[in-house]
């Protein structure tokens, strides 16, 4: 089932559209690949073939590794009909305390955000 697109407008310029489907198709600004991890390492992933790997290579000389909570970005490859790809590390939750996931996945939700 699929379902119709949610908007949420941010002041006046901003608009988040909300929708399922195949990101690799969407014509959007960003999307979030959720499954990253610190060192925006995608070898032996799907998603890799759609992510410019040597963008991110160079995000990790240039800012170190990327802090769970925290994302990082790269542009899409030209296979994907977007600007940028954000690179959000979420918690392992079996590694952090209740409280704590909460407030690294509060953090990336707003990394997130602030990216797009």
């Amino acid at each position: 089932m699929k379902l119709n697109p949610k908007h949420i407008k941010i002041g006046n310029k901003v608009t988040i559209e909300i929708v399922q489907g195949d990101i690799y198709t969407e014509e959007t600004d960003s999307i979030v690949n959720m499954k990253a991890n610190s060192n925006l390492d995608l070898e032996g992933q799907d998603r890799a073939k759609y992510v410019n790997a040597k963008e991110c290579k160079q995000f990790i000389q240039n800012n170190g590794s990327v802090k769970t909570g925290a994302c990082g970005v790269s542009s899409g490859d030209g296979k994907v009909k977007n600007k940028r790809v954000i690179h959000a590390v979420p918690p392992i939750f079996k590694n952090f305390s209740q409280k704590n996931n909460e407030n690294l996945l509060t953090a990336l939700m707003i990394n997130i955000l602030e990216m797009s």
